[in-house]
């Protein structure tokens, strides 16, 4: 069974509004998945400021898994950065001196360290309509 983990971030908007952009950004990336999600097993995970997400936030170093989807904080697949979905597969290269961290973890962290105090991070776990279902 396919999980992915989406990161959307939302700017400068009170909280129902962000919730409401964050939830229609998903639907858009459901229409770009390389599988059929589940709306049923789709799940919010996380919901934070940024502001907390960037205290903890450390200069990437190496490897954080074998997942090309790797970041500090776990597997992320897919990132909303307030104006265009990133995939691992999909981002900019690492830096010349990446500290042998991938183009993935420095987009991840170079989204998060550029983010304001209006910035609300939503973290959404989706899972693939089983075999079973889709028919």
């Amino acid at each position: 069974m396919t999980r992915h983990t989406a990161l959307i971030l939302t700017h400068q908007l009170d909280a129902e509004e962000s919730l409401e952009r964050s939830i229609a950004l998903l639907d858009d990336l459901f229409s770009k998945l390389p599988f059929i999600p589940d709306p049923g097993r789709t799940e919010l995970h996380a919901v934070a400021p940024a502001t907390a997400l960037k205290e903890k936030l450390v200069l990437p170093r190496g490897q954080h898994g074998e997942e090309l989807a790797a970041t500090p904080a776990g597997d992320v697949h897919h990132l909303f950065d307030g104006q265009s979905w990133h995939t691992p597969e999909q981002c900019p290269p690492a830096p010349m001196d990446s500290n042998g961290a991938t183009g993935w973890q420095w987009l991840y962290f170079n989204t998060l360290h550029n983010t304001d105090a209006s910035t609300i991070c939503y973290l959404w776990d989706i899972h693939a309509l089983g075999a079973r279902s889709a028919a």
